[in-house]
């Protein structure tokens, strides 16, 4: 998704910093929201269904992909790995569960979290580990 303004002219969402929204000034409700934390996460998307929201009934495209803009958040972590950042931005982007009930959907687990959820608990909790490991038992 961080290249997404180079694949789609008008992408329905995409990283913040490679967007440009339809600005309106008779629209001055649409804001970001104070709820999500300030490491970032789940902002963005908030305010891109603000606006999808309010210009729907007009029929009109809200975003413009901009693939030439850069974001650069040196501040975090000296411009190295933060996982602060990283964990604010998964609790903010689980915010939207919330504030957008009708955008949200279940699914199965995916590899990653069935090994994770499933199979790593089944392992570390059998009743009878190396049961059958053995050669002879």
């Amino acid at each position: 998704f961080y290249n997404i303004a180079e694949r789609m002219t008008h992408p329905s969402w995409g990283v913040t910093a490679n967007l440009m929204v339809r600005g309106s000034r008779f629209n001055s409700t649409i804001q970001f929201k104070d709820i999500y934390p300030k490491t970032g996460g789940g902002e963005d998307i908030d305010f891109v269904y603000q606006y999808k929201e309010w210009y729907s009934s007009l029929g009109r495209l809200v975003t413009v992909g901009v693939p030439e803009a850069k974001a650069k958040h040196p501040w975090w972590n000296g411009g190295g790995t933060c996982y602060q950042q990283i964990t604010g931005w998964a609790w903010g982007d689980s915010l939207c569960i919330m504030e957008w009930p009708k955008k949200t959907f279940l699914s199965c687990p995916n590899w990653i979290e069935h090994i994770a959820f499933i199979v790593t608990p089944m392992a570390l909790y059998s009743a009878k580990p190396g049961v059958g490991l053995v050669a002879g038992a």
